[in-house]
């Protein structure tokens, strides 16, 4: 009977192997499998008088392959892959938008300037002037579909983010149903292992989405937690994620964490890593940023343009109208303001704007202004408030202590602009005034430089400059108060009514300028030269428009590439912890194959142990018959 209980036993631990292997190969392809081996023991002997015989072997349990410090290598390598993936596909969209050269904002930019020459040259010509229309035109609307489409990409980033936290309460959800049936399990005394493959799959499939910290529990049940501490996992319940509007700026949807009666702000910081985190980053910082920007150079340039429009006299002699109109200004109130205020801005300094929104808040006595790109914090004692460029001043409503507000002004600009000018004659190519030096002058007078600083009615009244002598002049005309005697060196300056002039050279008693309206308006190009003349002036934060666009596109091209490398690092990082993990917990086809082989023999030699037992067993009922 000894003899037919150890072949029994081989038979099982045989037949034992044969189907676990089969198993391992039915699933070499099954997302999470780990590959299972059975565990045998030598059954306990028994002493005889000829001392302890065996009695076969014991199946001792089916274990699965698995180093829990491979796994955590895998979870880590799978977030940061997953936020690196998701930052560089976003990034690599947004580069894609600005990558057009011919049809690009920079492209229409030369396009304008060039114009802008053509209409210098020839300020009488309806042609050039009709083409600088069409010119100014085209760069708006490159600038406003550029944002709008940059808008789009934010759009898109947050259903993802929607769609993303809907597959994470999946997730956890049927993590916490997983727990509960591994600790139904545990007291069997054997691990319920295909419970425990689909517990690490799901914990890897919850890190492409959010980086997560991990404890596994004494039952093999599995607690996570996020970045902040706060559990998403906790035994057999599960937190879940939310979309709701930031209560700070309702125009902005935020993710929240929600625990029972608990909700906690998700970001890219606390997250640490996982596709979620990778498109709050892109979503909050990079697009953000690089929509300030062109906010900047659209608020910049509008500014600028409008601001020379306005020095000069168009065809038919009028003060020059806009060229360009930038977004509006939008303020938006946290939700839990008492004060119903609302506030406008206004560009008082174009080349002084910065590429950033700014928030608003009163304490009851003092406002504070801070700067969202950097977070300067600048303190005002009342409004209206000048800074950055701008004047920010109450619309309407009142402001209540503790009330917060939303300042959206760089990320506005670009969206409405316009080119509001619709009259191609009313490009304001002529200056209000000119200087003429008297044709009687005797001295080597001459004009260094003459520029129109503002623009009034007193501006084009003629004013005329009488020098006495080498080293005196003296002033006529409405609006100077008619000076005598004023002291003159070469490279000297005369300012009157709006206007400047340079001086150069050694006057003689006598000579005169006159400072006075243009004989032909529609042939005059002063203005125009000095509407040209932005292209090369630091007009976008101390920038050219050309190197303020240039920037801007260098620094999306610039993230683009960063995070296109740290994708390609952290694959790489996720490669080789899978191989790792692989060569521990995967299934090698001709291993198994091989083993399955082994098994079968033995499964045959334990067959013939019971048939020769048998053989035995019957000879020994013959004998005794």
């Amino acid at each position: 009977m000894g003899a037919l209980e150890i072949g029994s036993s081989a038979l099982r631990a045989a037949y034992a192997q044969l189907q676990t292997t089969g198993n391992n190969i039915a699933n070499a392809a099954t997302p999470g499998y780990s590959r299972q081996r059975v565990i045998l023991a030598e059954a306990v002997t028994s002493f005889g008088g000829s001392g302890f015989m065996g009695r076969g072997v014991d199946v001792v349990t089916v274990e699965r392959q698995y180093n829990d410090f491979l796994a955590r290598e895998i979870h880590l390598a799978t977030a940061a892959e997953a936020s690196d993936s998701a930052r560089a596909g976003a990034l690599a969209r947004l580069d894609r938008l600005f990558a057009d050269g011919e049809n690009g904002i920079g492209a229409a930019y030369n396009d304008l300037t060039a114009a802008m020459a053509d209409l210098t040259n020839r300020p009488f010509d309806p042609a050039a002037r009709s083409v600088l229309t069409q010119r100014a035109n085209v760069l708006a609307q490159r600038i406003a579909m550029t944002d709008q489409r940059m808008g789009q990409i934010g759009a898109d980033v947050d259903r993802s983010l929607g769609q993303q936290a809907v597959e994470l309460n999946q997730l956890l959800a049927e993590l916490a149903g997983v727990n509960d049936r591994i600790g139904s399990a545990h007291g069997s005394g054997h691990a319920p292992n295909e419970l425990l493959d689909r517990r690490d799959y799901l914990i890897e499939e919850v890190n492409r989405l959010v980086k997560t910290n991990i404890h596994i529990n004494h039952d093999q049940t599995v607690s996570l937690y996020a970045g902040t501490g706060d559990a998403l996992v906790l035994g057999t319940k599960a937190s879940r994620v939310e979309i709701a509007n930031d209560p700070e700026n309702p125009n902005v949807a935020r993710l929240l964490l929600v625990a029972g009666d608990r909700s906690v702000p998700m970001n890219e910081a606390m997250l640490g890593g996982g596709s979620i985190a990778g498109l709050l980053e892109f979503r909050n910082r990079d697009l953000q940023e690089s929509r300030w920007q062109l906010g900047q150079l659209a608020g910049a340039m509008a500014h600028a343009y409008n601001t020379q429009q306005s020095l000069g006299l168009d065809q038919n002699g009028t003060v020059g109208a806009d060229v360009f109109r930038a977004g509006a200004v939008r303020s938006t109130g946290a939700g839990s303001n008492d004060g119903d205020a609302s506030f406008t801005a206004t560009i008082t300094a174009g080349d002084q704007l910065r590429a950033s929104d700014y928030e608003l808040a009163y304490d009851g006595s003092t406002y504070q202004i801070k700067r969202l790109s950097d977070g300067a914090v600048s303190s005002f004692a009342s409004l209206p408030i000048e800074i950055d460029g701008l004047e920010i001043a109450l619309d309407d409503g009142a402001v209540a202590a503790g009330d917060r507000y939303t300042i959206r002004s760089a990320s506005a600009f670009a969206g409405d602009f316009a080119m509001v000018l619709g009259d191609p004659a009313g490009w304001a190519a002529a200056s209000p005034a000119t200087p003429k030096l008297g044709v009687d002058n005797a001295g080597t007078l001459s004009v260094a430089g003459f520029g129109i600083t503002t623009h009034d009615a007193a501006t084009a009244a003629p004013v005329t400059i009488t020098f006495t002598g080498p080293g005196t002049y003296s002033v006529s005309g409405a609006g100077t108060g008619d000076p005598t005697d004023i002291p003159y060196s070469p490279g000297d300056t005369v300012s009157f009514n709006g206007w400047s002039v340079t001086l150069n050279g050694t006057p003689a008693g006598g000579d005169t300028i006159t400072i006075s309206p243009p004989a032909d308006v529609a042939g005059d190009n002063r203005n125009a030269a000095q509407l040209l003349g932005l292209a090369d002036r630091g007009i976008v934060g101390g920038r050219t428009v050309t190197n303020g666009y240039g920037e801007l596109v260098a620094g999306i091209g610039a993230r683009a590439q960063a995070a296109e490398a740290g994708q390609r690092a952290s694959v790489s990082w996720r490669e080789s912890a899978t191989t790792a993990r692989d060569e521990v917990s995967g299934v090698n086809l001709d291993e198994e194959a091989a083993r399955l082989i082994q098994f079968q023999q033995a499964y045959q030699a334990a067959a013939k142990v019971i048939t020769t037992s048998q053989q035995m067993f019957e000879a020994l009922i013959n004998a005794t018959n």
